[in-house]
C-alpha cells in the first residue's frame, strides 16, 4: 500500500496545501517560468486551521472571503531541495505500489 508523503507544515498550526511553501517549491523547481519567484517571497502566510477550511465549497462569495489571493499556506517559505525531495518519494512510493500490484497478478 502505497503512503502518501507527509503534508508540508502538517505539524504547525496552520495549513500550507494550496500554492504555500511545498507547492510553490515544486513549481519552481519543475516549471520556474511558470512562477513568479521574486512575487513569491512578497506573499505573507495565511493564518487558516483545517477547520478553516471547511467554508470552502460554499460558494465563490465564501471562498473568495476565506482565501482572498488564491493561496492558503507560506509561498514565501519555499524550499526547492525539500520539493525536489517531496516528490522522489512520491515517485519511489509510486512505483513500489505499481511493482506491489504487478507481483500479485
Amino acid at each position: 500500500i502505497q503512503q502518501a508523503p507527509p503534508l508540508a507544515g502538517s505539524a504547525e498550526k496552520y495549513v500550507d496545501v494550496h500554492a504555500g511553501s511545498m507547492e510553490t517549491g515544486i513549481m519552481l523547481k519543475y516549471f520556474h517560468k511558470h512562477v513568479d519567484a521574486a512575487l513569491a517571497k512578497k506573499l505573507k502566510r495565511t493564518e487558516l486551521t483545517f477547520d478553516d477550511l471547511k467554508g470552502l465549497g460554499k460558494g465563490d462569495e465564501a471562498t473568495r472571503k476565506l482565501i482572498p489571493g488564491g493561496y492558503f499556506g507560506n509561498p514565501a517559505g519555499y524550499d526547492t531541495a525539500a520539493a525536489e525531495r517531496h516528490i522522489q518519494a512520491h515517485v519511489k512510493g509510486t512505483v513500489a505500489c505499481i511493482e506491489d500490484y504487478l507481483k500479485r497478478k
